[in-house]
């Protein structure tokens, strides 16, 4: 489960990747998609549950713009000469992905039918193609409606290039100086979400419910990867 967000309409947007999911909704539907992933949508009370768009690997942070499309970046199958795709998430679209390609791999219809390449002449039409391609490893996704960064930035989607290859692009192709953000910022970007996180929390049920469930799974979460991610990072950089 990825991306949690409000949507324009006002009910709650996520993803959810390629193992798919079976679900009986507070109406009593069921909705099955056992090998693909999936972009859902629910009222904030868990009524009106749907699958909005279908056929999705793995996108992270889906988005909205600020005319109320859903734009996402999905990861790709790990077959030479695949690309990450950027995605528009159109309600009742598919986007081609079923999770049993993976296995076939340059056998599947997906690579040998070029399923995930953006649009071209004789492509399958049963499909949402991507609106273009992109590099490894994408996370980060987010639009800038303006109030967070300047004038040049409005309007933009921003994506944080945590991949080796995309990172060399920017700083030598095309020239950016990229910098860590002081420490002093951070504790305090961090104190600030935990600030808004708890006053949402105390004023509502579901929200509290939810907020409680994250936080004593991130404390477990932090006790595993202090002996493990960040000790292997520390000693390997050193």
């Amino acid at each position: 489960m990825h991306g949690l967000v409000v949507g324009p309409d006002g009910r709650l947007y996520w993803s959810i990747g390629d193992k798919g999911g079976n679900v009986v909704s507070r109406e009593g539907r069921r909705f099955a998609f056992p090998n693909e992933g999936a972009t859902l949508r629910m009222e904030f009370d868990g009524s009106g549950f749907e699958v909005f768009t279908r056929g999705n690997r793995n996108v992270q942070e889906p988005a909205f713009n600020d005319v109320g499309d859903l734009i996402g970046v999905d990861n790709d199958a790990d077959q030479p000469g695949e690309r990450e795709r950027f995605v528009h998430l159109v309600e009742g679209s598919d986007s081609g992905w079923r999770c049993n390609y993976q296995y076939l791999r340059t056998d599947s219809p997906w690579m040998r039918e070029g399923l995930w390449k953006p649009r071209f002449p004789g492509q399958a039409a049963y499909l949402l193609p991507p609106l273009l391609s992109y590099s490894d490893g994408p996370a980060g996704f987010r639009f800038n409606p303006g109030t967070a960064l300047g004038a040049p930035q409005e309007g933009l989607f921003l994506l944080e290039a945590r991949n080796a290859d995309a990172l060399d692009t920017l700083v030598s192709r095309d020239k950016v100086n990229v910098r860590s953000l002081p420490a002093d910022v951070v504790k305090a970007l961090r104190a600030t979400t935990a600030d808004v996180l708890n006053e949402a929390a105390k004023k509502d049920p579901q929200t509290r419910k939810v907020h409680e469930s994250f936080f004593a799974f991130k404390r477990k979460h932090d006790k595993w990867s202090e002996i493990s991610e960040e000790s292997f990072l520390v000693n390997a950089r050193t």
